[in-house]
Formats: C-alpha cells, structure tokens, sequence
C-alpha cells in the first residue's frame, strides 16, 4: 500500500509539473522567457490545438429472446361476413410443414423453462451484493417472494434481466416487479411467436380434408393467376417460373393424395 501511495503522489506531482510548465529560479529547471508570437524565428500564430475526436458512444442493446422460424404461412378466407368482408386466417403452405411446425413450437416452449428456486436465489443474491442492502423487510420472506414471483417466468429471460440491470445505471437494488417488467419485455417475442404458432397448429389439426381441399384449390387459382410473394417478383421473371412451378407441382400432389384418401 505504501508503495502504491508513492507511485500515486509521483503521477500527481508529474502530471501538476505538465500542466504549469518550467518555473524560473527551480532548482533543476533553467528560467525561460515567455514565448513571444509575431517575430521572425517564431510562428505568427499559435500553433493549432489538436481536434479531439469524439467518437460516437454505442447504443446499448437490450437482451431479447430470439423465437424459433416457423415454416412458410400462407393466408386463407375462412368464411365471409355479411357485409362482403373476409375473414382470413394463417395455415401452412404445405401441410407436410407440419412436424416442423410442431417443433418450433417444442423449441419455444423449451426456451420458456422457468428458472429452479436454487437458480433464483443465488442470482438474486448475487445481484444484491452490489447495493447498499436496506435495514427493513425479513430476509426469509424476502427470499420466499422472489422464488415466487420469478418461478413462472423463463431462465434465460430472467438472468438477462439481472444482467442488464447489474449493468445499467442503477444505485439501488431491483423490486420483483421492476425486474418483472424487464422479463417481460425479453420474453415478449418468443411467447408472442409461441401463441401464433399454437394458433396455426390448433386450425391445422382441426381442419377436415373437405376443408384443406378447398383451400388447394384456391391456391391453385392463385398460383394460375400468377400470385407470388413480393421478394420473389422482386427476382424477376426466371424467378417468378420456378416458383410457381415448384408450388403447383406441390399443390397438386397434395390434392391428389387428399381425394385419393376420401
């Protein structure tokens, strides 16, 4: 320590050296008249002072759940209200899709995985080592309500949570409810993805064949007329062929293997 005291008051000494420059009379340092501008041997003008670069600070990104690629959608009319409007609904394009539907959804929910009360407590405990930690509230109640109101929510989302709010510019320790609502917004693609993915499973296993026929056959209208995503008219026309001969060629197959079933 007292070497590092030392080191600490010679910088301090150097630096306030530096910054008042060569006194006349030290011993050590020779006197130097004041640098006079305008003469011949010396620059009419100051020299520039260097620019400091400022250098843009990076925007901090805020953890998220990345959710699980569902396989291709497409739109269909379920019915017609009676003031001519549709009501469209998402299916698969391809009902072989199916089992890869079924396992983004296996994947999300997997993701979802609340945390163990163990996991709980010691990340909490963890946390709160870095405040000032208050003199009210019992320690075993305080412990039991962490474990509760954190034991619903996903392990990944809530370390991401404490993390960010180790790291952000807090002086102060974090309620249940304060950490909650970081949860909730790390969680909110993955479980947003997860109801929509349930919602096509639910209307493809409980469509009958008559049903997913129809909908072939509107698709096979579609395609005849020409109806393409915009990414793939944005190819251009060799693009556009395969396309749709790729999707009839499926359709059709599927057609066929659903009326040969009736």
């Amino acid at each position: 320590m007292k070497d590092i005291a030392s080191l600490t008051g010679r910088l301090t000494q150097q630096t306030e050296q530096k910054q008042t420059g060569s006194q006349p009379g030290e011993t050590g340092y020779a006197a130097r008249p004041p640098r006079l501008y305008g003469l011949d041997h010396e620059p009419t003008e100051p020299p520039p002072v260097p620019a400091r670069v400022s250098r843009p600070a990076s925007p901090r990104k805020s953890a998220s759940m990345m959710p699980s690629h569902l396989p291709p959608l497409r739109q269909v009319t379920l019915s017609v209200a009676q003031d001519g409007s549709r009501i469209t609904a998402m299916v698969l394009a391809h009902r072989a899709d199916l089992p890869a539907l079924k396992s983004s959804i296996a994947e999300m929910r997997a993701a979802l995985t609340p945390p163990t009360p163990e996991e709980i407590a010691a990340s909490v405990a963890r946390l709160f080592s870095h405040y000032p930690s208050p003199q009210s509230g019992n320690t075993m109640t305080v412990a039991q309500d962490w474990i509760e109101d954190m034991g619903q929510v996903s392990a990944v989302a809530f370390h991401a949570a404490v993390v960010e709010w180790r790291k952000g510019a807090n002086a102060f320790r974090p309620s249940p409810g304060q950490l909650l609502a970081l949860i909730e917004r790390i969680e909110a693609p993955v479980r947003d993805r997860l109801e929509f993915a349930l919602e096509v499973e639910a209307r493809e296993s409980g469509m009958s064949t008559r049903e997913r026929i129809a909908h072939l056959h509107h698709r096979q209208y579609e395609l005849e007329m020409g109806m393409v995503p915009y990414e793939v008219h944005a190819k251009g026309y060799d693009e556009i062929q395969r396309y749709l001969e790729a999707e009839m060629a499926i359709v059709k197959s599927e057609i066929a293997q659903l009326e040969q079933g009736t």
